[in-house]
């Protein structure tokens, strides 16, 4: 899954688009909260994207200390006919986009 650039002019919470290839392919919206700790090198982020067919929630956990900055995500909910889709992988943020890899199950 590739999240396109996130407008950050709104931080801490941010919007963009994203897409989907592979077991799941659809795109539309994402939003994104962004919660990091003290001293900027962790964020817990809760992103919910959205499509014409339902939503799913993802909770990332992610290290700016490495380059580029890495992480895992987790599916934790969905609505519509994604209520019952988990998936979870690895996430790097090369600049200027997100990318997921992982299961869908």
């Amino acid at each position: 899954m590739e999240v396109l650039p996130f407008d950050f002019s709104t931080f801490p919470d941010v919007f963009g688009s994203f897409t989907t290839s592979g077991a799941l392919t659809v795109s539309g919206d994402a939003e994104m909260v962004v919660g990091l700790n003290e001293n900027g090198t962790r964020a817990h982020c809760v992103v919910t994207l959205i499509t014409l067919d339902g939503t799913i929630t993802i909770h990332q956990e992610c290290v700016f200390a490495t380059n580029p900055p890495q992480g895992r995500w987790e599916i934790v909910s969905g609505t519509g006919a994604y209520a019952n889709l988990k998936g979870n992988g690895s996430l790097t943020m090369p600049p200027d986009t997100e990318a997921m890899e992982g299961v869908i199950y």
